[in-house]
């Protein structure tokens, strides 16, 4: 089953995943509500018909399409990239680390996250990219939400959430509308980094 990553929504090999999605440079997603609740597009779709569900009410970016007024983004959060990816983000996992594809994969599943709540502009693919420890350690590629009061919120594979207060100052990440904010960012140390590795997967 691979229900998480990241393709553009004209590929042939179009795979239903849990919302539809690609990097920055496939726009219609980020704007347009059908890629989160049409069944054609999002495999949730069928369980969650309303677009509110995907977009944290404090996230204010927008984005100006062709050159009109513009329109907020629909969707803050991404999905751990190690729960059931696709071809399109497997660039980016570590093969000392499991991929987890069903329940049973799950060693523990209080200390899994699901859905991390994603800073807004530095969010892409529906997949949460994190750089395990290994050859591409003490990087970000996404950084977690920081506009609650310094923190943001994961959700767990048990069903609980959490509201997490990070430390460090580098993980603090802003930027000016219509700015995103990039990826492969190097923070050697960071503790907040290594929070979310630890509740990512684990080794092999």
């Amino acid at each position: 089953m691979k229900i998480n990553g990241g393709q553009q929504g004209s590929s042939a090999q179009r795979e239903t995943m849990w919302v539809a999605g690609d990097y920055h440079n496939f726009l219609p997603p980020f704007t347009n509500a059908m890629y989160l609740v049409d069944p054609k597009y999002a495999a949730f779709a069928r369980y969650l018909t309303t677009k509110y569900v995907y977009q944290c009410p404090s996230d204010s970016t927008t984005y100006i399409v062709n050159g009109g007024r513009p329109v907020p983004q629909v969707r803050s959060y991404s999905m751990n990239v190690y729960l059931a990816p696709n071809a399109g983000v497997t660039q980016h996992l570590s093969s000392r680390y499991r991929v987890l594809r069903k329940s049973t994969d799950l060693l523990s599943a209080a200390n899994t996250f699901v859905f991390m709540d994603v800073t807004p502009q530095n969010l892409c693919t529906p997949a949460f990219i994190v750089l395990m420890p290994g050859a591409a350690n003490d990087r970000f590629f996404h950084f977690p939400a920081t506009h609650h009061n310094h923190g943001g919120v994961a959700s767990f594979a048990d069903g609980h959430s959490e509201a997490h207060r990070w430390r460090d100052p580098r993980t603090i990440r802003t930027a000016k509308l219509g700015v995103k904010i990039g990826h492969d960012v190097y923070s050697p140390g960071n503790r907040d980094l290594a929070w979310i590795q630890e509740r990512t997967s684990v080794l092999k």
